[in-house]
């Protein structure tokens, strides 16, 4: 009886942060069908493992926001995890490749030095664009 208790109140933690999801994710040439499972960059579907899949949900889930090595570990692997930031760099290192993104210059996965990893949404990339470019303002006070 306690297992089975314990069970519905797992399935119904996940449910509840399931609604707080929107159905599908866009951001750039990158979309999430979280309903589906599904996964396109430029329009082409991206295969991967259901372990990938669950650790690139994760970062979607909390876009813009640094997940932290302990966070991903736990979320992805389970709550025993926390240390094993080399399994996260391997599946990080596939998830970049399938999804064809560079490391040092990231579309979608960016590291969080010693911290954790971010995943990127558009807006983001043009502010920290904008933020590298010098202003007309600048250009001409010189």
């Amino acid at each position: 009886m306690l297992c089975d208790s314990g069970f519905r109140l797992g399935l119904r933690w996940r449910f509840k942060n399931l609604s707080a999801l929107e159905p599908v994710f866009e951001s750039g040439d990158f979309m999430i069908n979280f309903a589906l499972r599904f996964v396109t960059v430029a329009g082409k579907e991206v295969k991967m493992t259901p372990t990938e899949y669950s650790l690139l949900s994760e970062l979607v889930t909390h876009k813009g926001k640094v997940m932290t090595h302990k966070m991903l570990l736990q979320q992805v692997w389970g709550i025993e995890y926390g240390e094993e930031v080399d399994y996260l760099r391997v599946f990080v290192n596939r998830l970049r490749h399938n999804l064809q993104d560079d490391s040092s210059n990231p579309r979608y996965i960016r590291t969080e030095t010693g911290v954790g990893y971010r995943f990127i949404v558009e807006q983001l990339q043009q502010a920290n664009a904008d933020a590298a470019r010098p202003s007309k303002n600048a250009a001409l006070s010189r």
